[in-house]
C-alpha cells in the first residue's frame, strides 16, 4: 500500500473513532452504526459538494 493510501486509511479510522465517540452517548446501541455511516456520508457530501443518493435508491430492488 502506498504512503498516501496508508494516510487515507488512518484518517478514515480516526474519523470513525471521532464519530463513534460523539454519537455513542446520543444513540441507542442498535442505531450507532447507522448514525456513524450517516455522519460520514454527510462529510462526503460536504467535502465533494455533491449530493449522494439516498440509501433506498442505492439498494432499491426491482420487483417484476
Amino acid at each position: 500500500m502506498s504512503h498516501p493510501n496508508i494516510i487515507e486509511h488512518q484518517l478514515a479510522y480516526e474519523l470513525i473513532v471521532q464519530a463513534t465517540d460523539r454519537l455513542e452517548p446520543l444513540l441507542r446501541p442498535d442505531d450507532l452504526e447507522a448514525g456513524i455511516v450517516a455522519s460520514l456520508a454527510t462529510a462526503l457530501q460536504i467535502a465533494s459538494k455533491r449530493q449522494l443518493k439516498e440509501m433506498h435508491e442505492i439498494y432499491k430492488t426491482n420487483a417484476i
